[in-house]
């Protein structure tokens, strides 16, 4: 959510996201999702709503903040984890574990179509700030997929073998990667325009999630 003091959470048994106070630990909201198993969630730029990924009913739900109601579910195919959202809102990206496909959600329309296949885990999805380039690791393929979001296409691959590529983020400046690796306990670094890995940071057992800030913590 926007500044530093709210963050937003699923709670998949309860079947919602809550947005939670990290400065005072008050829940400030429980917004529904009606969906099973709602694992992941993607905001836009807009902070208005939220969209969460529903493992087992293959549904994106589209929750509207003000109104702390689900207002939309889209059909998207089975066991959608990953989940992300162009910063203008106008699309989401949804991946499915058991198909291997990311497959993308007008939010205009509700269409859905199908973007990328070959997947052996798309685990995560991460748009850039400007909304051009898309970040893709692939857990079981040992690899980052870096997609111009426009055309749908490939600038990147980036082969981690036996590595477990899991989260990813982009730094500040956006002018880099850091991609987690499970399998080896680091972080590997990324120059984004050549795709070229450029360095690696110690982390510890098995690192997953990933941020970046360009704030300097003394």
């Amino acid at each position: 959510m926007p500044g530093d003091d709210v963050v937003a959470v699923t709670t998949e048994q309860s079947r919602h996201v809550v947005l939670v106070n990290v400065e005072t630990g008050e829940i400030v909201s429980e917004l529904p999702t009606e969906g099973d198993v709602s694992h992941m969630l993607a905001i836009p730029g807009s902070a208005d709503l939220i969209y969460t990924s529903d493992i087992r009913d293959a549904t994106v739900t589209e929750i509207e903040v003000a109104r702390g109601a689900s207002v939309r579910k889209f059909k998207v195919p089975v066991t959608p984890e990953a989940v992300g959202v162009t910063p203008d809102g106008s699309e989401v990206w949804v991946g499915s574990n058991d198909l291997g496909v990311v497959s993308v959600v007008d939010t205009q329309s509700g269409e859905v179509t199908q973007a990328l296949e070959g997947f052996g885990w798309p685990y995560r999805i991460v748009f850039s700030e400007d909304g051009r380039t898309a970040l893709l690791p692939d857990l079981r393929g040992n690899e980052l997929r870096i997609v111009d979001v426009e055309s749908r296409s490939e600038t990147a691959r980036v082969s981690f073998p036996d590595a477990g590529p899991q989260s990813v983020v982009f730094s500040a400046d956006g002018k880099y990667v850091f991609q987690t690796l499970s399998l080896q306990d680091r972080v590997a670094v990324i120059e984004l325009e050549s795709g070229a890995v450029i360095g690696y940071l110690p982390a510890g057992t098995r690192p997953d999630g990933v941020a970046h800030t360009a704030r300097v913590i003394e």
